[in-house]
């Protein structure tokens, strides 16, 4: 489409220079005119530098007196009545492709009038700092801060209740209807955009912001301050006698700034970038370890929070974690984190293995974050899509084992029964089992499917990390042609100082805790049975919760619920209590187990069941005493027994528990440390790829066709008050969280999810 870019012109030589040659880089003039007015103007070298531009496409028009910004506006406008129209300031500088960007998105919607770009100083299209006269930051050229803007935008070309007259893209149709600026209330400028903007919302358009193109505004050059504060009081108050609901609008829109999201955006992706030389590193987990996100507790959880905590002074750390329906992706600096959200939708019946959705998603994180390495913990819920995504990219990939997930979905290698089944295994019993619980048809040779995906995906990982030598030999049992992949590390732990618990045989009763989240798997029904006992002699503590939370409250004589504990307390909790032993009676094989290392590490014997880790490890620390798998309950209380005189064998084995040292968390980062950066050693330097914005916009558009089904402006004024209590509750950095989780937000039910977690925080006064 052909457009008229229009110059209205006086004085500000050099700023006209600068903004000449900007437009003569970057705009293509096969189609377009550039139409440049001297407003009569005294310094001589304007005629001669406007003079000088004369050419085919190229229209110079010199007044012979002065005739004010809106009728030069006027007079461009009136060269043509076929092309649409682009007035812009002469103390501007234009970057690339900004008149085919300001075009797409005054064409996105034929309900559009006007399309301003951003700008470091444009009033309501400022960025980063709405409303303020920013400056390019630190380190950025014009023309890069404008590429980065361009990559990054979210391209959602939000709706602004006035145009800005620095570079407004008009519609010719819209100048038929309403016609063009007032110069008769406006001739030197200064409200004659809003006033053109008003009477087109009036008849039926809407202004839109640019949100993907930079143009750099120097400022107001051809008035004084006094004489631009004269013209403003006077034009606002024309503006409000004419259009008073849509000043007032105006205002609103400033305290609100329902735009924030696009600046946040910029913000965010402005600091990234000053730190190109620092590396990514993706951690993908099946459930958040944010204290607000659902389910953020476990084993897997503490790993990746540790690593997280302990590498981010070395790596730009980006967590990916399921959160109910949303993918959470955080990416913790230095000092800084940034949340962003994506609806993911809820976790489906049955596991999806590849998705072509999740694909797009995963390759724009990867290459938008310019992940260097992928260290994937858990894809419980979330396919194998980021194995596949990472090697497509020559990306390493790196995998931790947790648990027996990708052995069989029930991660534990219990059957229905809850009973073990490693080597007892056939394919009818995983019929059999797969239909119990997981609902799967005997038709189906599902485990079959299962280990095939699983195998397929765990191949295109270059090394295979497990917690324990056990750990190692079951998967092994499964996957033989994994071993060269393999290899162990154990978890690291906080150093809790010296043990302080006093194991005096002294004390009449003999203190017995269980550690964490005591399911059937982990031994309740063998927890149960022993409180129910009521072993004279014995009391027992639970820190953490059991399956059944109210099963054991009437045993309150010989047992006491503290509930849950933060790992920190621990020792201090365990003091308190005077705790002698630690019960672990898991039935399933542990690959690690935290709890082992917490009693450990506060000086504690522990009584484990003989099966994976749990075996392996109170072996080779010789820290406690080990049952059979399959004891009862009764013969696990001959041993405790044995144990509660607290004699000679007992205190050896106090004595040794406390002469262990365990890996710290420190040690354990290093190590992960050393194995990334070998990892990465081999990799070219990560260049910034070039990536269409509509392919980004597109895994965005894919989600909205899928799941938009009702007024979406409604959802986004509720959002909007949402986040403005969100905001004045719990500070800038969850108002940020919220306004980019609302683009990301497309069901009734997820707005009330949103509000729920609002309240959740505003009460817990937490801050992201």
């Amino acid at each position: 489409m052909a457009v008229d870019i229009i110059i209205p012109v006086y004085n500000a030589y050099e700023q006209l220079s600068e903004c000449l040659e900007s437009i003569w880089k970057w705009t293509d003039f096969k189609n377009n005119r550039l139409i440049l007015i001297d407003d009569n103007s005294p310094d001589e070298r304007i005629k001669k530098l406007l003079d000088a531009q004369r050419q085919e496409h190229v229209i110079v028009i010199h007044n012979p007196q002065n005739r004010g910004f809106s009728a030069n506006v006027n007079i461009g406008i009136a060269q043509s009545d076929t092309h649409n129209i682009i007035v812009l300031n002469s103390d501007t500088v234009v970057t690339k492709g900004w008149v085919e960007k300001l075009e797409e998105c005054a064409y996105s919607d034929r309900a559009i009038a006007t399309a301003t770009p951003l700008s470091n100083n444009a009033t309501l299209c400022s960025v980063p700092d709405f409303g303020k006269e920013n400056t390019i930051p630190q380190g950025y050229s014009l023309d890069e801060y404008a590429e980065l803007i361009e990559r990054v935008s979210m391209k959602r070309y939000p709706r602004i209740p006035v145009a800005n007259g620095f570079c407004m893209y008009i519609k010719r149709e819209a100048i038929r209807k309403i016609g063009g600026f007032d110069a008769e209330a406006f001739g030197k400028g200064y409200g004659e955009e809003n006033d053109f903007c008003f009477r087109a919302i009036e008849a039926g358009y809407y202004h839109a912001m640019c949100d993907d193109t930079f143009i750099l505004h120097t400022g107001t050059q051809s008035f004084t301050s006094r004489e631009k504060m004269q013209y403003i009081r006077a034009h606002e108050e024309i503006l409000r006698q004419r259009y008073g609901s849509l000043v007032r609008a105006v205002q609103l829109h400033c305290r609100n700034q329902p735009n924030a999201a696009v600046s946040e955006n910029i913000r965010f992706w402005t600091e990234f970038e000053k730190n190109r030389q620092c590396k990514t590193i993706l951690y993908l987990l099946q459930s958040d370890f944010r204290p607000e996100a659902d389910n953020h507790t476990g084993g897997t959880q503490l790993h990746v929070k540790d690593l997280m905590q302990g590498l981010r002074k070395s790596f730009f750390i980006l967590v990916a974690a399921r959160d109910a329906s949303y993918l959470n992706l955080t990416l913790y600096t230095k000092k800084q984190e940034f949340l962003f959200r994506y609806y993911v939708g809820p976790q489906e019946e049955y596991e999806r293995f590849r998705c072509g959705t999740s694909a797009a998603m995963y390759g724009t994180i990867l290459e938008f974050f310019r992940v260097s390495c992928v260290h994937i913990h858990h894809t419980k819920g979330l396919t194998l899509e980021l194995y596949y995504e990472a090697k497509k990219r020559g990306i390493p990939v790196l995998a931790t084992l947790h648990d027996y997930f990708y052995v069989c979905p029930g991660m534990k290698l219990l059957n229905g029964e809850n009973r073990l089944c490693i080597g007892r295994e056939t394919e009818k019993t995983c019929r059999i089992c797969a239909q119990r619980q997981f609902g799967i048809a005997k038709t189906v040779p599902y485990m079959q499917v299962w280990r095939e995906e699983c195998r397929n995906a765990l191949q295109t990982a270059g090394i295979l990390i497990v917690p324990s030598k056990s750990a190692k030999e079951i998967i092994l049992g499964y996957y033989k042609e994994l071993e060269p992949k393999i290899r162990v590390i154990g978890h690291g732990i906080p150093s809790f100082g010296t043990p302080k618990i006093n194991h005096s045989k002294n004390r009449d009763s003999f203190h017995i805790a269980f550690l964490g989240g005591i399911n059937m798997a982990k031994g309740f029904h063998h927890a149960k049975a022993l409180i129910k006992s009521r072993e004279k002699g014995i009391h027992w503590y639970l820190f953490g919760n059991f399956e059944e939370q109210d099963a054991l409250q009437y045993q309150k004589s010989c047992f006491t619920d503290s509930g849950n504990y933060i790992r920190e307390e621990l020792p201090e909790l365990l003091q308190k209590h005077s705790i002698d032993l630690v019960c672990i009676l898991s039935v399933c094989p542990e690959t690690y187990s935290y709890t082992l290392s917490e009693a450990v590490a506060c000086g504690i014997p522990v009584l484990a069941t003989d099966i994976g880790a749990l075996g392996e490890r109170v072996r080779e620390m010789d820290c406690g005493w080990l049952v059979p798998q399959d004891a009862s309950a009764e013969e696990i209380l001959k041993v405790i027994r044995r144990l509660k005189p607290k004699g000679e064998a007992y205190q050896r084995k106090v004595q040794s528990v406390k002469k262990i040292r365990l890996r710290t968390l420190d040690e354990m980062c290093r190590i992960y440390q050393r194995l990334y950066e070998e990892e990465m050693a081999g990799m070219p330097q990560q260049e910034h790829r070039k990536q269409d914005n509509r392919t980004r916009q597109k895994l965005v558009y894919r989600q909205n066709v899928m799941y938009l089904n009702f007024d979406a402006q409604n959802l986004a004024e509720h959002l909007e008050e949402a986040e403005k209590q969100l905001h004045q509750v719990t500070g800038s950095y969850t108002y940020r969280a919220a306004r980019l989780a609302a683009a990301y937000i497309p069901l009734k039910r997820q707005l009330a999810f949103l509000l729920r977690k609002g309240y959740h925080w505003i009460r817990r006064g937490i801050h992201l």
